[in-house]
Order: C-alpha cells, then structure tokens, then sequence
C-alpha cells in the first residue's frame, strides 16, 4: 500500500483550521516554507513557530506531505525538501528533531554515505534521500495539536450538597499503529487496509487483528474514511449487517447507528446484507457478501 500512495495524488480532507495558512493532516498543522535553509537554521525556524521539522510515520502522512509541497512550492528548482530526520544527535542511528519514535522509513534505494546526516523527502517519488546539511533546501514545519477527550463524568450525591467531577485524559495526536495502519486522533482509532476478500473473511481478519470493519459515527470519520478510499482509489467493506433481510442494519464493533450516509433508495432488503462504500462515498449492499471488496479495519485504541 505504501507503493501505491506514493504515485496518487489524492484529495485531503481539512478537519479544523490551522491558523496563518497551516493545513492540517491528524491533528498535525503542517507548514511548508519555500525559503531555502540549512537543515539546522529550517530545525530552527520551525521551533520558533512552535513546532519542528515535520517527522512522518506512515505512508498515508509521507505521501500528504510530499504531494502537498509539490502543489504549494512551485518553483522548479525545488526538488527535495528538508524533514526531521538526522544522525546528526548519535551518529549512524536516525531520530526525528521532535523525539518521537523512528518507526517508519522510506529511504531511496541509493541512501547515501557518511557525511550526509540530514534527510530530505524527494517531492516527485516520495522517497528519503540523506543529504549534507549545509545544504539550502524549502522545509516543511509541523506543530502538534493535543486532543482533549473528556471520558468520564461521576456524580455524587448526599441530602444535602451534591459533587460533580470531571476527569481529563489528554489524548496524543500520533499514535504508533504499527505497519500499514494510521491514526485518527479525532476516533482515537487506529485503521488498515488489506487486499480483496469476501465480506465474511473480511471480518475474520479483522478480528483476527483485534479489530473490526469500519463503522462509520459522524461527519469527520465519515469524510477521514472517504479520503483514505479516494487514495486506494477501490471499493471498501463497511462493518454494516443485517440480520432481518435487510429491514435494520448494526455495525459489528456494536457500535450505534448514530449516523447514516446510505446513497438513494438504500439500503435495499432482500439477500444481500452487506453494506460497502462506493466511489460516491456513498453505502450500498448491492453486492453479494462473497463478493471480493477491498477491507479496512478499524481499531480503537483509546476508549
């Protein structure tokens, strides 16, 4: 999948506005910079605006940045743009400027020797290169934003007075999903994709990777799941079943049916109880549940 993204151009969802022309990517606001820099002068640059120079850990957010500066830095000198990767803190180990964890990678085939301690993203393949880090190059910035999710609420209460507490768990804008899934801060969920199975085998393995086929609660998710249809630019099994011949549906996770983006005249009775997203975005069960359709899974990672 990582492959693939690198070659798509794809349209991005905005989810909240990132101010003085940021754009945002989970819950991240990226800011590209078209003024060329040294790698540590662009480290820099980036502090100043509150956050450093961008670290990327999947490939859904490697191809959002390198797709991004090639429409925003229009010059075509600009082939290459610097990123937070550096050996320069302990030599021959790569660590992001922004300490997070060096989990995904996606350098060139022709990673270059010593001396080259910086690394930049080539606009035009998606790829790492390791470069020198004198040399001027655009940069891009990224300022993490914090997700406050309030999760519990308790109420005591005596014949006299009565006590309410509210408990605040700050929820981290990046979690490390592990290979080929990506992060949502705003479901706290984790989702991946895998190739074409029937809807059956679908949920098997999701299941099997603690997890489920994706339900779909509200606007945001629903555009977050659309765009990432839009990348694998194919059809995707929803976690949609009815088991009453078509008349009420439910998601497998057991989630509610708290929001509905059914096309026309759907969902349609009958034998065929398997809901799926089309290219209109749209849910259809127009399709019998052996039928092979591309499957991602969803996993909550924070409740």
């Amino acid at each position: 999948m990582r492959l693939l993204l690198t070659f798509l151009s794809f349209f991005v969802g905005t989810f909240a506005a990132c101010p003085n022309d940021g754009i945002e990517w989970q819950s991240v606001c990226y800011y590209f910079q078209g003024n060329i820099s040294a790698f540590v002068n662009a480290e820099e640059a980036c502090i100043h605006l509150g956050g450093h120079l961008a670290s990327i850990h999947n490939g859904f957010t490697n191809a959002f940045i390198a797709q991004q500066a090639s429409l925003l830095l229009h010059s075509s000198t600009i082939a290459d743009i610097w990123i937070g990767a550096t050996d320069l803190m302990n030599p021959d180990t790569w660590t992001w400027t922004d300490g997070s964890n060096f989990t995904f990678i996606d350098w060139s085939q022709n990673k270059s020797a010593s001396g080259e301690d910086c690394g930049s993203l080539n606009l035009s393949e998606g790829f790492w290169q390791a470069q020198d880090c004198f040399k001027q190059k655009a940069y891009v910035c990224a300022i993490n934003e914090r997700v406050n999710a309030n999760t519990s609420t308790s109420t005591t209460t005596t014949t006299t007075t009565t006590t309410t507490t509210q408990k605040t768990v700050t929820v981290p804008s990046f979690y490390d999903c592990g290979w080929d899934w990506i992060y949502f801060p705003p479901t706290h969920s984790c989702y991946g994709a895998l190739t074409k199975i029937s809807w059956n085998d679908a949920e098997s393995y999701c299941e099997d990777h603690n997890s489920h086929l994706i339900s779909i609660h509200n606007s945001l998710e629903y555009r977050f799941v659309g765009t990432l249809r839009d990348i694998i630019d194919d059809d995707l099994w929803l976690g949609l079943v009815s088991y009453n011949s078509g008349n009420d549906w439910k998601w497998t996770d057991g989630t509610s049916m708290n929001n509905e983006y059914w096309a026309d005249d759907y969902p349609k009775t009958g034998s065929n109880l398997c809901g799926y997203m089309w290219k209109d975005l749209h849910w259809y069960n127009d399709r019998w549940c052996s039928n092979s359709v591309k499957v991602m899974c969803k996993k909550t990672v924070y409740p």
